[in-house]
């Protein structure tokens, strides 16, 4: 579309914020009903999918083909944008689901490998034979899944699915003969126990009884020729001098007391080798296990501190004279969030991107911490995690985003200062910094003010970058200062020195 091409190339050319607008205001419908239909219906999943197409279309304009369909190239990106937020929240609530399994199983009663050993054979013996050759292979053979998957004519995910079935159902088993524990503590238990090193010298026994066996069936005529052969062996024998027999008969009877010490040392330690390998791949288990849970699981219990925090402080805290009215219909979320920074005396710190939402409350608090709780709460149904962040912050982003609000305002005081030689001064009086909806540039630009530095041109950024701060407290230099950079670090932004007297805003590798 020629006027498509036009509004495009004013915006890329000329930073037009009304050609923006316009190309906005043409195709949103458009993006809007695609993002819905792929969410299944959720309006709050559905605009954020919208905030970022266009977000993203503004900061990819200057790389478009100037042929390029726009509507086309928004459906696209709509769907695409859609299906990697629906993957995002699965995983998301993937990781609650583990973390709250890892907790409960803190709190279950141990039970060992002696009480699980005599009922797991009788346990294997019910399961069906798919599930039971995928345990064998997995813990009993040690094989890893892609292996395991061979062996069944299975894909290597298809091939855990199936081993996770049958952990499950042997736990079943187990449970219903006495023994209760999780299929996380089964698993742990068959890979340090299931495997037992046999003695080395078996080895020998069992193999020379078996060819034995072998050479048995061969038939009457292959029998009596082998005793033709012995008899004839056993005169020739009788004919040694019996002095050089019993001679080498005794150093033999040494040589085998000898190996058979060294073969049961050797059996010894390769049991003791076996037994700590069992636990290190038990321990490698459990770690590979909650490491990727760890930081939720931190945030989570960080949460519940600041919870039992606050309310202890609702408590404590005397009540006003009269209730702070918290009455309002279809209030929205920017004033909202301004209520809660009164409230709650801190500083907010947003993503510029959040889905509009409006909020209503028939209530009342008897005091700035009470209400300060409630409006928390009604960010909570919305869909928002609200993390505070030292005396003065409080991170205020959607719960599928909540791994990016991540407190460090505690090391302002702690670590190195960030820029040297910066000077406090008394603090920023509430409300003088003031960002709407501001371009990077011009945040940056006060940035490099503030720490009386020159900028560096930035033409490399990508164009279309919004920051959203005001302070609601008042702030020193270089509380402020780590405000913008958690936010600018937000939109993959940092701002480097360049020599002693410049700095400059780059596009940060960093994840």
């Amino acid at each position: 579309m020629t006027d498509d091409a036009q509004l495009l190339r004013r915006f890329t050319s000329e930073g037009s914020e009304d050609a923006f607008n316009s190309l906005v205001t043409r195709h949103i419908d458009l993006v809007y009903s695609a993002a819905l239909r792929m969410a299944n219906g959720d309006s709050h999943l559905a605009q954020d999918v919208t905030q970022t197409v266009f977000t993203d279309l503004a900061r990819k304009a200057s790389s478009l083909s100037p042929n390029v369909i726009l509507p086309g190239w928004l459906y696209r990106h709509a769907c695409f944008t859609a299906s990697k937020s629906i993957r995002t929240e699965r995983r998301r609530q993937a990781r609650e689901q583990t973390a709250m399994q890892l907790n409960s199983l803190s709190n279950e009663p141990d039970v060992s490998w002696d009480q699980i050993a005599p009922l797991l054979e009788p346990a294997m013996a019910e399961l069906a034979e798919t599930d039971r050759d995928a345990l064998v292979l997995r813990y009993f053979n040690r094989q890893d899944l892609r292996t395991v998957g061979n062996a069944l004519n299975l894909s290597e995910d298809a091939a855990q699915k199936r081993v996770s079935r049958a952990l499950d159902k042997l736990r079943t088993l187990l449970h219903q003969r006495g023994a209760t524990l999780t299929v996380t503590a089964l698993a742990g238990l068959l890979t340090a126990e299931a495997v037992s090193a046999a003695p080395a010298g078996i080895i020998a026994t069992i193999s020379g009884t078996a060819v034995a066996a072998t050479v048995a069936t061969g038939g009457f005529t292959w029998a009596l020729v082998t005793k033709l052969l012995l008899i004839s062996a056993l005169i020739a024998a009788i004919a040694v001098p019996l002095a050089i027999q019993h001679q080498t008969g005794v150093k033999l009877l040494e040589e085998n007391r000898s190996l058979r010490r060294q073969m049961d040392e050797a059996s010894r330690l390769e049991a003791e080798n076996k037994r700590f390998s069992n636990l290190l791949a038990s321990r490698n288990e459990a770690q590979s296990l909650a490491r990727t849970q760890l930081n939720e699981l931190l945030r989570l219990r960080s949460e519940v501190s600041r919870l039992r925090q606050q309310t202890t402080l609702v408590k404590n805290q005397p009540s006003k004279s009269s209730p702070i009215s918290l009455k309002f219909e279809n209030l929205d979320l920017s004033h909202l969030l301004e209520l809660y920074a009164q409230t709650a005396h801190r500083s907010i710190l947003r993503p510029t991107a959040l889905p509009q939402t409006s909020f209503t409350l028939n209530t009342s608090a008897t005091n700035d911490a009470e209400a300060a709780l409630l409006l928390e709460k009604a960010l909570a149904e919305k869909g928002f995690t609200t993390v505070l962040d030292g005396d003065k912050f409080a991170m205020i982003v959607p719960a599928y985003q909540a791994s990016i609000a991540v407190p460090h305002s505690a090391e302002i005081k702690t670590s190195p200062p960030r820029w040297p030689g910066l000077e406090e001064r008394g603090q920023v009086p509430t409300g003088e910094v003031n960002f709407p909806a501001a371009f990077v540039e011009t945040v940056t630009k006060i940035y490099a003010e503030l720490i009386h530095r020159k900028l560096i041109s930035h033409d490399r950024l990508p164009p279309g970058l919004l920051i959203t701060f005001r302070n609601q407290t008042p702030l020193t230099k270089s509380e402020l200062i780590y405000a913008l950079d958690t936010l600018l670090a937000w939109q993959n932004i940092k701002v480097i020195p360049v020599g002693d007297d410049s700095v400059q805003a780059v596009v940060s590798t960093a994840q």
